[in-house]
């Protein structure tokens, strides 16, 4: 499945969706801002998953696989804190 063809109901979650691919996008393109770039992606990331959207939605929109998006989420990065 392609970003492209992964759609949600929820308006809110769908125009994060968009803003998920954007500054993905952005960020694989750019070497000016990655970080602030990265603290965004992170941000969303946290608040979809908030909303319960699956990791699975999240790799379809980043174009990645569900356990490189989780890696990325506020659980992860408990995880790696707790080490």
């Amino acid at each position: 499945m392609t970003a492209a063809t992964c759609t949600y109901a929820d308006e809110e979650v769908a125009a994060a969706l968009d803003r998920l691919r954007d500054v993905t996008s952005r960020l694989h393109n750019s070497q000016d801002t990655t970080r602030s770039l990265a603290v965004e992606r992170r941000s969303i990331i946290a608040a979809l998953r908030s909303r319960r959207v699956p990791l699975r939605v999240l790799g379809d929109a980043m174009g990645m696989q569900p356990e490189n998006v989780w890696a990325l989420t506020p659980a992860a990065n408990r995880l790696e804190v707790s080490k």
